[in-house]
C-alpha cells in the first residue's frame, strides 16, 4: 500500500498507479474507496488503453 501511495504522488497523473492502488482497495474489501481510485484512474488513461481495459473489468467482476 505505502508504495502504491508513493507512486499516486510522483507522478500524480500516473494511471496505472491509481488502478493498483484501487485493486489493492477491492482486495481488502474497501469497496467504495476501491472504487472511486478505479474511476479516477479511468480518468486519467487514454481510452480503449490497456489501463481503461482493466479498469472496466475490474468494476465489471468486483462491484455490483
Amino acid at each position: 500500500e505505502r508504495f502504491f501511495q508513493q507512486a499516486v504522488q510522483t507522478p500524480p497523473g500516473y494511471a496505472s498507479a491509481w488502478l493498483h492502488l484501487g485493486a489493492l482497495y477491492l482486495v481488502r474489501g474497501e469497496k467504495e474507496l476501491g472504487s472511486s481510485l478505479l474511476r479516477h484512474a479511468d480518468g486519467l488513461s487514454e481510452p480503449g488503453s490497456a489501463v481503461a481495459n482493466q479498469v472496466q473489468r475490474l468494476m465489471e467482476h468486483s462491484l455490483p
